[in-house]
């Protein structure tokens, strides 16, 4: 038998394989679909329901970004292991590398459209900033270097992030005004708009991996034991992470403890202290994007989901419209955190409560028809899954 029969032959296991995985499509849909309901809700809910959208991001947050940066860091070693034994191993790199780097050039481009409707930075300090995009882009590429590295030292490593990184944030903020250097370092790993930092996040990078080795693993032998192993592996450590971090953060933070500058959900604590039936004196740290406990919480939560997700949509091998729905808006995920932001501007601060999620459903049901016929009679020309695909294959060996 040829080597081109043989590379089909593999490519062929390899596709199986990974089409399999209908957990993953489904968690990046409910993903997708909580980051546009919190982006939705601070535009469009009124000043007097501003407290709906400070409690929808605090406790939803944790299984829209977070989940989605994670999902998105496992599936680097399915796509880096579809393509082994058919494709040459610098390919595999470049074409890893190029998918990241066109996310970040993409995430650039998103900084400049969002902050000119969220934010007041102006040009061109909007440019740069920690965005969904921008971190997945280098999540890609870290978590492919991460993959060479042992388990052993990916444990460590990640660790070792989870524990140093609120330091160095801190001298970070500390130093940013009182030398250029300081500055430079805080404006890079900070950035003016810091909603997905590098640090603590790039642990996740380590972290997922491991467990996406697992998880692939599971799937190539297809024996139920070893699936089963793997779920049991998933809900013990969710839990694991998931008490670590809360146990970390479960003290609450206010403003003097840390800048709202660098943690921006802490001005949710002010919405929150305005109602005269919340009695709030801070916001615990594990509900805190960009805290070192933020990070193994959202881990442990991912990990719960991803584990029971995955007893029932590819174990027990469950299906029904509500998760075909879901498991389409995963596929169109990336292009969904670009075209929403078109729609953010209809509403600013008008809508009540009610109104609001009557809005927020149609909203996300026009968005799920419109990217139906876009994939179905537009073959997904022109979205960013097809425009990263068409800008990665110019750059094979």
């Amino acid at each position: 038998m040829g080597k081109k029969p043989i590379r089909s032959m593999v490519l062929l296991m390899n596709e199986r394989i990974y089409t399999r995985i209908h957990s993953i499509d489904f968690l990046k849909g409910v993903a997708i679909c909580v980051i546009i309901l919190i982006n939705t809700a601070e535009i469009w809910i009124d000043s007097k329901s501003r407290y709906i959208y400070a409690l929808i991001f605090l406790y939803l947050d944790v299984i829209g970004t977070s989940l989605f940066i994670f999902l998105y860091s496992l599936s680097v070693i399915f796509l880096w292991k579809k393509k082994m034994g058919s494709h040459p191993s610098k390919e595999i790199r470049n074409d890893i590398i190029t998918r990241g780097f066109t996310l970040i050039m993409l995430g650039l481009v998103y900084n400049i459209i969002s902050t000119s409707i969220m934010s007041n930075l102006s040009f061109p300090l909007n440019i740069w900033g920690w965005n969904i995009l921008v971190f997945i882009g280098f999540a890609q590429i870290i978590s492919y270097y991460a993959l060479k590295l042992s388990r052993g030292t990916r444990w460590i490593l990640g660790f070792l992030i989870f524990f140093s990184s609120t330091p160095i944030r801190e001298l970070l903020i500390i130093y940013k005004n009182s030398n250029v250097f300081g500055m430079i370092l805080h404006f890079i790993i900070i950035s003016p708009n810091p909603q997905v930092t590098i640090l603590p996040y790039v642990a996740i990078c380590f972290f997922s991996t491991i467990f996406g080795e697992r998880f692939l693993e599971c799937l190539q032998l297809n024996a139920i034991e070893c699936n089963l192993e793997a779920f049991r592996a998933f809900i013990i450590f969710g839990l694991i992470f998931l008490l670590i971090g809360i146990y970390y953060g479960f003290g609450p933070v206010t403003p003097k403890i840390l800048n709202p500058e660098d943690y921006p959900m802490i001005n949710l604590r002010q919405i929150l202290k305005n109602q005269p039936n919340f009695l709030i004196s801070g916001i615990p740290g594990y509900l805190i994007r960009g805290t070192a406990p933020n990070l193994l919480y959202g881990l442990g939560v991912a990990l719960l989901i991803l584990g029971i997700m995955f007893y029932f949509l590819d174990i027990r091998h469950i299906q029904n419209s509500l998760i075909k729905m879901f498991r389409f808006y995963g596929r169109a995920s990336l292009s969904l955190v670009f075209i929403h932001c078109l729609g953010l501007l209809f509403f600013i601060q008008q809508l009540n409560i009610i109104v609001f999620f009557i809005a927020y459903f149609i909203y996300i049901s026009f968005l799920g028809i419109l990217m139906y016929l876009w994939y179905k009679y537009a073959k997904d020309i022109g979205t960013l899954k097809w425009l990263i695909s068409k800008i990665a294959s110019q750059h094979k060996i």
